[in-house]
């Protein structure tokens, strides 16, 4: 209990000692970082039109486990079904004579 109690004063400690937070990000810096952000979503995006097959593959491989999931799901929540009934109970019961060997 001693190590997590020293860790916690240790890190309360420097906090108090700690020099306040610096002005906030300049707009400049701001747009700079956003125009970054959109070139290289850009950048992703016509990456991603051209044909890779391997990409394809994935992304079958990503829908045929999502329709799998999504059937698991439909199965497991469907209310369960009433018993089926034996197709031979319209012959009547059948009658088991016991048969002894010795």
């Amino acid at each position: 209990m001693k190590d997590p109690d020293r860790r916690l004063a240790r890190l309360l400690s420097l906090a108090r000692r700690s020099t306040p937070p610096s002005e906030p990000a300049a707009p400049e810096d701001v747009r700079f970082f956003v125009q970054r952000t959109v070139s290289a979503w850009k950048s992703q995006r016509n990456a991603s039109a051209t044909l890779d097959p391997w990409r394809l593959w994935e992304r079958a491989g990503n829908w045929s486990l999502a329709a799998a999931t999504a059937l698991v799901i439909l199965v497991f929540l469907q209310p369960e079904r009433p018993p089926q009934s034996n197709p031979f109970d319209a012959f009547g019961p059948v009658e088991v004579e016991e048969f002894n060997l010795f």
